[in-house]
C-alpha cells in the first residue's frame, strides 16, 4: 500500500461545503448527483458506465458525498461510498463476476471484514480540477472508516487511478497493478485497487465531521 501524498485540502478558492447524503432519503440531491456525473462524463466522451445511472438511488448502503458551491448552490462535484453486503454487493462486483471471476473470488475469500467501493467520482468544469478530486476523495476515506469499512476497495478508469494511488490505494496478489479489466468495452480499462483503513494513522489529519437536520453530515473546516 502507498503512503498518501500530504496536501492541504483545508482552503478551497470559493466559499463550499462538502456534505453527505442517502440516496433513498435524498432523491433529489441523488438526481442532482447523477446528472452532474453524465455531464461530466460526457465531456470526455465516456459512455455506458454503468454508475452514471439511477441503480443506486434505492440502495440503503449508499453514501453519496458532493460539494456545493455556497454562492450558487450548484454541485461542484461529488463521489460515493458503496457498502457491501450480500443484497447489495460493491458494484465492482457484478462486473468482476462476468469478466474476471477470479478477482470477483479473491476479494470474497479475502476481505471477510466491512469492505466498500468508492465509485462515481465526477467533477463540474466550474470546480478546480487539481483541488477538487482529490479533496473529494480524501473526505470520502474519512467517510468510510467512520462507517466502519476496513477494506476499502476502487474500481478505476486512467481518469481516475492516478487520483486513488495518491491517497494511498494500492493493488495486492491477483489483483495486481497490471490487471486491467476492459469495461463497458474494449475502449476502457479499469483497474481495481485497495486501501486498507485499518491503519488509523492513515486518518490523523482528517478533520471533525458534526450533524446536522435531515441526516446530512457536514464536513467542517473546508469553506475558503
Amino acid at each position: 500500500m502507498q503512503t498518501p501524498q500530504t496536501q492541504n485540502y483545508t482552503s478551497f478558492p470559493i466559499p463550499a461545503e462538502i456534505r453527505v447524503f442517502q440516496p433513498k432519503t435524498s432523491p433529489l440531491m441523488a438526481k442532482a448527483y447523477t446528472e452532474g456525473q453524465i455531464e461530466a462524463l460526457g465531456r470526455h466522451n465516456v459512455t455506458k458506465i454503468s454508475s452514471s445511472n439511477s441503480s443506486w438511488w434505492h440502495n440503503p448502503y449508499v453514501r453519496g458525498l458532493v460539494l456545493i458551491d455556497l454562492q450558487t448552490r450548484e454541485l461542484l462535484g461529488g463521489v460515493r461510498i458503496h457498502l457491501h453486503s450480500s443484497s447489495h454487493p460493491m458494484p465492482m462486483m457484478n462486473v468482476l463476476q462476468k469478466v474476471f471471476p477470479e478477482g470477483h473470488q479473491y476479494i470474497l475469500e479475502c476481505s471477510k471484514e466491512p469492505k466498500a467501493e468508492i465509485s462515481g467520482i465526477w467533477r463540474s468544469p466550474k470546480a478546480p480540477k487539481a483541488t477538487l478530486a482529490r479533496l473529494l476523495t480524501s473526505k470520502a476515506i474519512f467517510l468510510a472508516k467512520k462507517l466502519g469499512v476496513k477494506c476499502l476497495y476502487g474500481f478505476a478508469g486512467h481518469h481516475s487511478v492516478s487520483i486513488l494511488e495518491k491517497e494511498g490505494f494500492g493493488y495486492e496478489d491477483i489483483l495486481c497493478e497490471e490487471q486491467n479489466i476492459h469495461y463497458p468495452d474494449n475502449r476502457y480499462q479499469s483497474k481495481v485497487c485497495f486501501l486498507d483503513l485499518k491503519q488509523d494513522s492513515l486518518l490523523d489529519w482528517a478533520p471533525e465531521v458534526k450533524m446536522i437536520p435531515h441526516g446530512i453530515i457536514a464536513f467542517t473546516g473546508i469553506r475558503a
